[in-house]
C-alpha cells in the first residue's frame, strides 16, 4: 500500500499538466497576377564584332574589350511583382579562374563581365536589371595561360535571357 499516494500524486500532476487545448483557424488569401512579358534586343540575334585581334595583345582585361549590346522591353503583366533579371548562358572553358566562354578555337575564350568595374560575369548567373538602364555587359578575348593561339577566325555563343523572378 505504500504506491498508493505515490500514484495519486502522480494522477493529479497528469490532470494539472494537461490543461484545455485551443485552435484556431489560419486563413491563407493572395492574388494570382501575371508578370509582364519581356522580350530582349526587339526579338534579334546580339552580334558582338572584335574585327582583328592581335594574338600578343590578348590580355582577358582591356584590349578589346566589347560591350554587348542588349535591350530590355516589357509590357503587359503586373508591374512590380518581381524583379527583372537578364542571364547569359554559355559553355564555359575548363582552365582559368575567370570561367570565359569557350570560343571556336583551342584555348581562346571571351571573359564576361559585368558592370563599370573588372567584374567577372559566369555562365547562369542571374543579374537585376533595369529596362530603362539595362546592365552593362562586356565580353574581352583572354587566352589560356601558357597556351600559343593560331590564327584564324573564331566564333563563340550564348543564350540570353530575360527573366522575371
Amino acid at each position: 500500500m505504500k504506491y498508493i499516494p505515490g500514484l495519486a500524486a502522480l494522477a493529479c500532476m497528469g490532470a494539472l499538466a494537461s490543461g484545455t487545448a485551443q485552435a484556431v483557424n489560419v486563413n491563407f488569401t493572395g492574388k494570382l497576377v501575371e508578370q509582364p512579358d519581356c522580350i530582349l534586343n526587339a526579338g534579334k540575334d546580339i552580334t558582338v564584332n572584335f574585327d582583328n585581334v592581335a594574338v600578343k595583345k590578348i590580355d582577358g582585361v582591356g584590349y578589346k574589350k566589347m560591350e554587348i549590346p542588349y535591350s530590355v522591353s516589357c509590357s503587359g503583366g503586373t508591374p512590380n511583382t518581381g524583379q527583372l533579371k537578364v542571364m547569359l548562358d554559355f559553355v564555359e572553358v575548363s582552365w582559368g579562374d575567370y570561367k570565359p566562354l569557350q570560343s571556336s578555337i583551342p584555348n581562346l575564350g571571351l571573359r564576361i563581365t559585368q558592370g563599370a568595374g573588372d567584374t567577372t560575369y559566369t555562365s547562369k548567373t542571374k543579374l537585376n536589371t533595369d529596362e530603362n538602364n539595362p546592365t552593362k555587359l562586356y565580353a574581352v578575348p583572354i587566352a589560356r595561360p601558357g597556351a600559343s593561339l593560331v590564327s584564324g577566325d573564331f566564333t563563340g555563343s550564348a543564350t540570353m535571357t530575360a527573366i522575371y523572378e
